[in-house]
């Protein structure tokens, strides 16, 4: 038990320090991506297979792939509604859809709930990927009249 505990305290952090090493020697643009990779959440779900058995440990992981979904979400509806809203207003509707993702999901419980956050997420990047198009548009056409 003691071992789990050391791995505890020191995993995690000197992950993060690694990543902070390699920002300063490669660039932000390389601890980035490695920033990306599950340097929290993969150590914290060694411990907890290691304490708990793996078939917790297997529903842990589930969870925590829905709310990497869930934030990936919310972020793609935030920048949709920042170019719309003030931050007050855009925060709003990134929440309340990311509200309506979870709610979806929990009501599809039965489903594997993965796939109704990638529906979603899939459904809002393709409005976002509209609205700049149309955005991108619309600022043609009104620099021809000019």
């Amino acid at each position: 038990m003691f071992s789990i505990l050391l791995l505890k305290l020191f995993l995690v952090p000197c992950l993060i320090y690694s990543v902070t090493l390699v920002g300063r020697k490669w660039g932000l643009g390389v601890a980035g991506w490695l920033s990306a990779f599950p340097i929290v959440s993969g150590p914290i779900l060694l411990t907890i297979t290691l304490e708990q058995g793996p078939a917790f440990a297997a529903t842990a992981a589930e969870d925590t792939l829905l709310a990497v979904v869930a934030i990936l979400v919310f972020s793609v509806a935030y920048a949709w509604a920042a170019q719309r809203y003030a931050m007050a207003g855009a925060m709003l509707c990134a929440v309340a859809f990311a509200v309506f993702c979870v709610s979806l999901s929990m009501l599809l419980r039965q489903q594997p709930p993965v796939l109704a956050f990638s529906c979603a997420f899939i459904c809002a990047l393709l409005v976002q990927l509209g609205m700049k198009k149309m955005l991108s548009m619309s600022k043609t056409m009104a620099a021809s009249k000019v």
